[in-house]
């Protein structure tokens, strides 16, 4: 896939993810016949005392309801950061985006639905960088539990802004050396951790759990994380959820009438969860935790197996439907809830977002999990898992993971 192409999967889904499902419910119309228009903005360096370069790299895009690629243009600003782009063919019910790079991230405007009004006020906030993470929290984290045959399944999708008014990276030293924005602990005993391979290269293992080494933008509005891993399972087990960064919720879900049962301190009922006609999930909310704060909760029952894990299947590795499906399904069903909170608020922030998105080359309509990760997640990439070896925790992980070359915001950086 192109690399200008392929930056639509980490950057423009988050911004149209409340659009395109509303998009989707009305009927199809007859396509329009695009006009020919000039679409203009400006480039505005939104950290303090922070300029606008003379002349910036911009590409205008233009997705349909379903997410597709209809039309990609390149550009550049002029010296007061003003721009246009001429002779454009613009067409009603498509939405339209400009992106800008800077200091070798990329940013995006947001998108603006085409609907016969002028498309003359993009403005592409920029911002400078910073090593200093004291502005980062996690708006919203969920943890989601499934019994499989290979052990206990975890699901975590983590909502993280940047309150500060510079982008943030570089901002944690590993102990290998390497420089990493953020940094995330991990169950000693998680094995098959598995992240989206196209983005495999901005994340590393460390010794304690995983680090991000992409760039965080700022501004309030979200961006994701979605991780995958596995556990062993022990009636009574105690699950423990440390605060790397300030967090302002904890969510956890498990699949109703599973037989697991999930109780601990401070939780509240968020209710059932519906996934589909005959699935549900229940939620347990925990209230803010400062960072460097944990709480533990802890996991009984003799659940069965869920039926999202085919009897005589391959094992988690090996079994194309068990590995990127399931993981798409559970994903989706967190980050649905979470874009019940965020949805509304998250799509009309002009900030972008920070987003690793997964996406399934293989079709499998009839799995209803998977329906509901489509709603959230629009485009995305196979997941593959990264095998860690017998061993939790496997240092040799890290000398086999590739050093990030790019940003999830780069337009063309070899992406």
């Amino acid at each position: 896939m192109p690399p200008k192409t392929k930056l639509i999967l980490f950057v423009i889904p988050p911004m149209l993810l409340l659009a395109l499902p509303v998009a989707a419910q009305t009927p199809t119309p007859p396509t329009p016949t695009p006009q020919l228009a000039v679409l203009s903005g400006k480039i505005v360096n939104r950290s303090p005392g922070g300029k606008v370069p003379e002349k910036i790299d911009l590409m205008l895009h233009a997705w349909d309801q379903n997410a597709g690629e209809k039309l990609m243009l390149d550009g550049q600003s002029n010296s007061d950061g003003t721009f246009e782009f001429k002779n454009v063919p613009v067409e009603t019910g498509l939405l339209y985006g400009v992106m800008a790079m800077y200091n070798g991230i990329s940013y995006i405007s947001q998108p603006v639905l085409a609907d016969g009004q002028p498309l003359n006020n993009f403005e592409v906030p920029i911002y400078d960088t910073t090593t200093d993470a004291s502005g980062v929290q996690i708006d919203q984290r969920y943890v989601m539990f499934l019994y499989t045959s290979a052990g206990l399944q975890v699901t975590e999708v983590y909502f993280v802004s940047n309150r500060g008014d510079r982008t943030v990276q570089d901002a944690v030293q590993l102990a290998d050396g390497q420089r990493a924005t953020l940094q995330f602990p991990l169950p000693a005993e998680a094995i098959n951790l598995a992240y989206d391979p196209a983005t495999k290269d901005q994340f590393v293992r460390t010794p304690d759990g995983f680090a991000f080494t992409g760039p965080l933008p700022a501004g309030e509005q979200p961006g994701r994380i979605i991780l995958r891993y596995t556990l062993p399972y022990r009636s009574g087990m105690s699950y423990t959820v440390q605060a790397p960064y300030p967090t302002l919720a904890v969510n956890f879900l498990v699949e109703s009438d599973s037989g697991l049962n999930i109780t601990g301190t401070d939780l509240t009922s968020g209710g059932t969860q519906k996934i589909d006609e005959t699935r549900s999930a229940n939620l347990l909310k925990h209230g803010p935790l400062s960072a460097g704060e944990e709480t533990s909760i802890t996991l009984a029952g003799q659940p069965k197996v869920s039926d999202i894990d085919q009897p005589g299947s391959l094992t988690p590795a090996q079994n194309p439907l068990w590995t990127p499906q399931m993981f798409l399904g559970l994903a989706g069903l967190v980050l649905a809830i979470g874009l019940g909170v965020f949805g509304w608020w998250w799509f009309h922030r002009p900030e972008p977002a920070l987003a690793i998105a997964e996406e399934s080359t293989e079709s499998n309509d009839a799995d209803p999990l998977v329906s509901i990760a489509n709603l959230g997640e629009t485009n995305a990439h196979d997941l593959q898992d990264e095998e860690l070896g017998d061993t939790p925790h496997d240092a040799s992980a890290q000398s086999t993971t590739a050093v990030p070359q790019t940003s999830t915001r780069s337009i063309d950086r070899a992406e």
